[in-house]
């Protein structure tokens, strides 16, 4: 994308931050005209209210309930791509004949462009700045949100305010809180935001991040599916299924990605097929491990303790709900009549054949309910 004929590379991707930002914006926008809408200002009024009532019709018919923090945690994680994504591009570096030195050191995207040198230097300023405040640490946040210290570390600084409070609540939301006997897992929404900032900083590295994105994409998505499918953060287990299937996909793009860089890199530079043939062949091992853990092992047995439970909970609603059946099969458990084939339940008109049997039966102290007898006659209407 060029601005203009004369743009350099630095400028064409700092412009990549209008993306990233342009949906904080109309956030920032929506909310000074709800400021606005709620003091009563009249012009605001008089062009909200039409949209308002309409879409509170839509609200009460849908069920939706509107919340401008989940707006918040939204656009967040929409923006928070695009500007990682920006940032890592600028900060990016391609060393001067194989030296690491910082002199020698040039802008990937411009090998005329020293690095961290004049408008590279206000641009990667900018770009650490927007790294610092908008990716690091609220991820910081959200991983160490479920933690008590935490909360009592954000009281020292007084930063506790309700919004950060709503928005760790919204982040953390769908996992198991620790309570009902389970363990909190509600860092597991940092641990996602972590990954992801771990494999979107591989563009720094230049011209490489063709092939160090791919390993790391497949190696973090192993990992979260590991956790995932062992420990089930989630509160739903339809939810954690769905999360360890979108991870083993996300593995498996990341080691076709893999392959692909490898067959690029080897064809424009072939001094490096040896090592990364050993690279590809390590991920190889641990994807043929992992499918092998996966569907041969986890999986297999999951099916089976799913279909022993079944099986358990059947037993108990037939023991439950047949209690003839649970009599019978008592030992103490002693009929009444004759259990013969041919008794026949009238003794009136077989009464030979009919074989009575007594069961012992406990004798109760009958006198303590027993009344006295009145020795004298009663009186009604008598004064005496």
């Amino acid at each position: 994308m060029c601005i203009s004929p004369n743009t350099p590379p630095l400028g064409v991707i700092s412009f990549w931050y209008v993306i990233g930002f342009y949906p904080l914006l109309l956030l920032l926008l929506l909310y000074v005209w709800i400021t606005l809408y709620d003091k009563g200002y009249k012009c605001v009024v008089f062009i909200t209210r039409p949209f308002h009532c309409c879409m509170a019709r839509f609200w009460s018919m849908t069920g939706i309930e509107p919340s401008f923090t989940h707006s918040i945690a939204s656009i967040y994680i929409l923006c928070f791509t695009q500007l990682a994504v920006t940032s890592f591009k600028i900060l990016s570096f391609a060393p001067k004949k194989e030296t690491l030195g910082f002199n020698n050191t040039k802008f990937s995207y411009d090998m005329k462009q020293d690095y961290f040198k004049g408008v590279h230097g206000a641009a990667g300023f900018f770009a650490i700045l927007v790294l610092l405040f908008l990716i690091v640490l609220p991820t910081l946040y959200i991983l160490l949100y479920p933690f008590k210290w935490f909360h009592k570390l954000l009281d020292c600084l007084h930063l506790r305010k309700q919004l950060l409070i709503s928005l760790g609540d919204v982040f953390t939301g769908p996992y198991k809180n620790g309570t009902e006997n389970t363990y909190d897992y509600r860092f597991m929404a940092g641990l996602y935001l972590l990954a992801r900032t771990i494999i979107l900083s591989q563009f720094i590295y230049g011209y490489y991040f063709i092939l160090s994105i791919p390993i790391s994409q497949a190696c973090c998505s192993f990992l979260l599916a590991v956790i995932v499918i062992i420990f089930r953060p989630f509160k739903r287990n339809i939810h954690n299924f769905a999360e360890f299937l979108i991870m083993f996909i996300s593995m498996a793009f990341g080691c076709i990605g893999s392959v692909q860089s490898f067959v690029f890199i080897s064809t424009s530079a072939p001094y490096f097929v040896n090592y990364y043939r050993i690279i590809l062949s390590i991920l190889g091992a641990v994807v043929s491990t992992t499918n092998f853990l996966v569907f041969g092992i986890i999986i297999t047995g999951y099916i089976i303790y799913q279909v022993y439970k079944m099986i358990k909970s059947c037993h108990r609603y037939r023991k439950r709900y047949n209690p003839v059946a649970n009599r019978n099969q008592e030992e103490d458990y002693q009929s009444l009549v004759g259990d013969d084939d041919d008794w026949i339940a009238d003794c009136m008109e077989n009464p030979l054949n009919y074989k009575e049997k007594h069961v012992s039966g406990r004798m109760y102290d009958t006198q303590k309910d027993r009344q006295p007898i009145a020795t004298t006659a009663a009186t009604y209407g008598s004064i005496n």
